[in-house]
């Protein structure tokens, strides 16, 4: 239904009159107007110009208010906000102040010989022109019931204000010209004839009129605010938009007093709501509760209720993805994890007043150590209550929260569902549709400890997807939350890293929307912008996070200070500043200013040999061996005079200039590397074990996101400068020679 502005009613005949006069428009299949919200809906074909077209020509204004459908909430209920009766009461209180005026001079004398200004005596023109120019004032003040009467009246759909208006018209025209008579009189000092005109005065019946009309139209405008609050009243009770409801599979929507039915085969055994933008859900700690346990059979019929919470402050907030954390209660992870939260709470605390969510990617917990060290959901949920707080955490599931002790998909999962949330589920903050989805498929899983799990979305997920999506506009930006990477990088650009079939009907599902894939599992940071060639023309990106145990922990606890990835990616956490539909990136390192976004390193002395692992077995097998030499030969002693740049969220849209100290631009090229501070600070030290076997985990990994630099000479200083695409900016100036130490870059 087309919904209209509809000005100039003041009664219900005016009502009938507009819904009869659009009614009779061709194409028109049914009119509703109300006068109480000044507003019309349209059923039909009709053209918005000829519908206002017929309102106009019925004698009142008209104007498009837009579809019901489309129609904000804010808008809604500024359609009810009592507008006029603070505008009558100030005429009222204008009208009133002059007719007393008036009554003065025109009865008080009279009736109760209340004096009179000495000019008046005997002159009874001046009299006369007084109550005219009081009059005047008064009929100024509510020229409305003029406007519009009259303007009805042409129309020749005379109203209420129509004989408000004759009325007061008449009288003072008949007043008009019993003065001008009456000067007359006085002029041709006929006194008895000025004394019969001064008795023909209607001055003040006209004024009297208008405003006795306007105290109940003033009386009817506050009754009408009265209902109006109230319906307000209702519509703060009833969310803005529709609640989905879904179980997995089936999706269904709530009616408008937020009753749904779902017929569920209750396969999880849990419902959840999308919660809908301006709301939120109350929380257990840091977990939301938008899903309810299911506990009877399928053919049994159960209520699930959920309560929504009307918030301000979504049109504007921040969302912290949180990669990997991998608690375990082992190498310190522990004391770690307390560091990160205790940034994160600073950070929390030094924007106090907005509006914050968070929402972690997998792999909260450490499946290998849920039986040999007795640490999972529970105790992570006790973990992350004691130190995080006002923060409601949105979950994903990573490889490592499916319990290898089963032999199902399904029985993997029990454990995370039953204590954390539902493994695919979305909401809604402000104006971005959030998706989370399990990309872990542990079909294979045998019982053991071999995990054979593949990356791949389930077609159930997806034809859930397809139905939750159904309800979302293409002009919404989705945010799909999974916690192993779409996309990997390699030399020669990215490759699709999930099960192709089902990552292309993922796409076909997504096709249309502007996307942004956030991911984990990696334990490194890049971006893929749309220009990729991989993306193919859809709007995508995927913001592959940083993890917050950086190397599992590992370099943390084997060189304190050093909390770093094996990219070189510090530990920490992303910041995504949402504004609308806009957003703003930012990745946090733990324990560093937000400034903290490169790190850069003069080769010169950067250098590694065996010398660096003399504890290494002299009889390790050649691989293990090489896997050591990797390093060697990327970092021998040098002099070529080059710098390297890690710039870890670095993506297509980012700059990067290099001036010398003799305001030389210097070229740079962009390079796969090994991280030197990585390497310095955990493989060195992991290689460095007189009981080694085999090639240890979690060692420096050749990525991307580096830059080369070769200056003129060894000493040569220079200004790095590092730009994102939202204008951020960052600056060194390298002074060099740069030592290099972990020492030197050890967190403060």
């Amino acid at each position: 239904m087309k919904q209209y502005c509809v000005t100039g009613m003041s009664c219900a005949a005016c009502a009938a009159r507009v819904e009869k006069a659009v009614s009779a428009v061709p194409g028109v299949t049914s009119v509703s107007v109300s006068l109480l919200t000044n507003g019309m809906g349209v059923e039909g074909t009709a053209a918005d110009g000829e519908i206002i077209r017929a309102v106009q020509d019925a004698g009142y204004g008209a104007s498009v208010k837009g579809t019901e459908s489309k129609q904000s909430a804010s808008a809604a209920e500024e359609a009810l906000e009592d507008h006029e009766t603070p505008k009558l009461k100030r005429r009222l209180c204008w009208s009133l102040g002059f007719l007393m005026v008036l009554m003065y001079f025109s009865m008080g004398h009279m009736m109760w010989g209340w004096p009179l200004p000495a000019w008046f005596d005997g002159n009874h023109v001046a009299m006369g022109l007084t109550q005219m120019l009081l009059t005047i004032i008064i009929m100024v003040i509510n020229q409305k019931f003029f406007i519009s009467g009259f303007k009805a009246l042409w129309h020749r759909s005379p109203n209420m204000d129509t004989l408000v208006a004759l009325g007061a018209t008449a009288s003072f025209l008949y007043s008009t010209y019993a003065l001008f008579a009456m000067t007359d009189a006085q002029l041709h000092g006929n006194m008895d004839a000025v004394m019969g005109y001064m008795h023909e005065f209607y001055f003040e019946s006209a004024a009297m009129i208008l405003t006795l009309i306007t105290v109940g139209k003033m009386l009817e405008a506050r009754s009408k605010g009265k209902t109006t609050d109230a319906l307000r009243s209702l519509m703060e009770l009833a969310p803005k938009t529709a609640t989905v409801e879904r179980d997995g599979a089936e999706v269904t929507v709530t009616n408008e007093k937020g009753i749904y039915q779902l017929k569920s085969a209750k396969k999880w055994g849990y419902v959840f709501i999308s919660v809908p933008s301006g709301y939120e859900v109350p929380s257990v700690g840091v977990l939301p509760q938008f899903h309810c346990a299911l506990k009877n059979s399928a053919d049994v019929v159960e209520r699930a209720d959920f309560k929504l919470e009307k918030v301000d402050g979504q049109d504007s907030y921040k969302i912290f993805m949180l990669g990997d954390m991998h608690l375990a209660n082992r190498m310190g992870d522990l004391g770690q994890f307390a560091q990160f939260t205790s940034d994160l709470t600073d950070y929390m605390t030094r924007h106090k007043g907005e509006k914050m969510y968070a929402l972690t990617l997998g792999d909260m917990t450490w499946d290998r150590y849920w039986y040999s060290n007795s640490y999972y959901f529970p105790q992570y949920l006790n973990t992350i209550n004691s130190q995080i707080k006002n923060l409601q955490i949105f979950h994903t599931m990573g490889n490592h929260d499916n319990d290898f002790q089963t032999r199902s998909d399904y029985d993997a999962a029990v454990k995370y569902v039953d204590q954390i949330c539902p493994t695919y589920y979305s909401f809604n903050i402000g104006k971005v549709h959030y998706v989370v989805m399990d990309d872990i498929d542990c079909s294979s899983y045998d019982g053991s400890t071999s995990r054979n799990y593949v990356t791949s979305l389930s077609a159930e997920q997806l034809d859930w997807l397809a139905k939750d999506l159904s309800h979302v506009a293409k002009t919404t930006p989705v945010v799909v939350a999974m916690h192993v990477q779409v996309f990997y990088p390699t030399t020669s650009g990215f490759k699709i890293d999930h099960d192709q079939v089902n990552t292309l009907r993922l796409f076909d599902i997504l096709d249309g929307y502007t996307v942004r894939f956030v991911t984990g599992h990696t334990h490194k940071l890049f971006n893929v912008t749309p220009d990729a060639p991989i993306v193919d023309g859809h709007n995508f990106r995927e913001y592959n996070s940083g993890s917050v145990c950086a190397s599992w922990w590992w370099s943390g606890n084997l060189t304190p200070g050093i909390h770093i990835g094996t990219d070189g990616t510090p530990g920490g956490y992303g910041i995504w500043d949402v504004t609308g539909t806009d957003f703003q990136c930012l990745y946090k390192s733990t324990g560093w200013p937000e400034e903290y976004q490169f790190r850069s390193y003069d080769l010169n002395n950067v250098h590694f040999s065996m010398a660096d692992v003399p504890l290494m077995p002299s009889d390790i097998s050649a691989s293990v061996k090489n896997a050591y030499m990797q390093y060697v030969n990327a970092y021998p002693q040098n002099n070529d005079n080059e710098v390297l740049i890690n710039i870890w969220n670095w993506n297509s849209d980012w700059t990067l200039s290099v001036v010398d100290e003799n305001r030389k631009t210097l070229p740079y090229t962009e390079v796969w590397a090994y991280d030197p501070l990585h390497i310095a600070a955990l493989s060195v030290k992991r290689f460095n074990n007189a009981g080694l076997k085999s090639t240890p985990s979690f060692i420096t990994d050749k990525f991307t996101h580096f830059f080369k630099v070769k200056a003129d000479d060894a000493d040569t200083d220079l200004v790095i400068t590092v730009k994102d695409e939202f204008g951020n900016e960052w600056t060194e100036n390298m002074q060099r020679p740069k030592a290099f130490s972990t020492d030197a870059y050890r967190r403060k």
